[in-house]
């Protein structure tokens, strides 16, 4: 009976997958999506009309007799909650988003605080939770890096995040809220978004330099984001021989240039990725740049593929959401997080 019941619930999430990924659909090209039968797709189907999880939508016209049922996701039965804790010189604000299970943003509110006090910040997502019943993910990113226990660790507990020592995010919200918790490192997100909206390099490392901190960086293998044992891999801004001041004054001078090839040289000879991806507004001659990095190496050959980005925050949104999409009823997706 439970090898049974354990199909069932694999068929389900196969039906309920091919939803997601096609939108609205006849049983039949369910089945074609998902290789089961007609019949299995039907009788899931029915269940999942009677638990409210998918609705009818309008007849598709067929080439004769009667239109075709056509069945799409409930939009508005679950939905997840994201939030984005940004560092604004020292200070920190967060943006709290809610979303659909379509990945339609349909509420948000961000915070007016110099710092992140876990109290308010509960008192802001139990708003938004009072507001929206059944979130069954929450996933936050933030400027800093977390231990798989879900505590920032101590080094990242400056500027705004002080009063999150001694926190689990990971542990406390999903324990309040009975539901699965992502907390992840900014940067991190980001390139996971980039990857899903950019599948054309499989593997590539992510440089974020902003205008007045340090840089952080990213590693995504075959779409897989690696994070490393502590979550501290892509942390470029400690790399040897270089102090936080000194990295700072050279964001103000034309050091930029070597700084930033120094954070890509360091890529480039230990991962060897197909592309390299950057964020860094401060570099106003590109030629100057990859000039600098092909001396660095034994042949330009070597060099990978530079792409320069400048709309981040599209790709910390949809890291976001496809972070939140790993847990979706756990019915929407089989993506892994390294």
């Amino acid at each position: 009976m439970k090898q049974i019941s354990k199909l069932r619930q694999t068929n389900t999430k196969a039906v309920l997958k091919a939803l997601y990924e096609l939108g609205p659909s006849t049983k039949n090209q369910i089945a074609n999506y998902t290789e089961l039968s007609v019949g299995t797709c039907f009788n899931i189907l029915q269940e999942l009309l009677e638990s409210n999880e998918v609705i009818l939508g309008e007849d598709f016209a067929s080439t004769g007799g009667r239109k075709a049922k056509c069945y799409e996701i409930n939009k508005n039965y679950a939905y997840i909650l994201t939030i984005s804790m940004v560092r604004v010189y020292e200070e920190i604000q967060y943006t709290i988003c809610i979303y659909n299970l379509i990945d339609e943003k349909i509420d948000s509110y961000t915070s007016d605080y110099a710092v992140v006090d876990f109290n308010k910040l509960l008192d802001d997502i139990s708003t938004m939770m009072n507001q929206y019943a059944n979130v069954i993910s929450i996933v936050i990113s933030l400027p800093g890096f977390v231990d798989k226990e879900g505590y920032l660790n101590e080094m990242c507990l400056n500027y705004g995040l002080e009063k999150l020592r001694g926190i689990s995010l990971t542990k406390e919200l999903s324990q309040r809220y009975h539901c699965h918790v992502i907390v992840e490192n900014d940067v991190n997100v980001m390139a996971y978004g980039y990857y899903y909206k950019h599948k054309e390099y499989e593997t590539f490392g992510f440089i974020y330099q902003p205008e007045k901190e340090l840089a952080g960086g990213a590693y995504v293998y075959h779409g897989e984001l690696m994070r490393g044992k502590h979550g501290f891999l892509g942390e470029i801004g400690y790399l040897p021989n270089l102090s936080r001041s000194q990295q700072l004054k050279d964001l103000t001078n034309e050091n930029i240039y070597n700084l930033l090839a120094y954070f890509m040289h360091t890529m480039q000879v230990m991962y060897d990725p197909d592309a390299m991806i950057i964020y860094c507004p401060l570099i106003k001659d590109k030629d100057i740049f990859k000039s600098l990095l092909q001396q660095n190496l034994p042949h330009e050959s070597l060099l990978s593929d530079i792409i320069f980005i400048e709309d981040i925050d599209t790709y910390l949104e949809y890291g976001l959401i496809k972070l939140a999409n790993i847990f979706k009823g756990e019915n929407y997706g089989n993506e892994k997080v390294y």
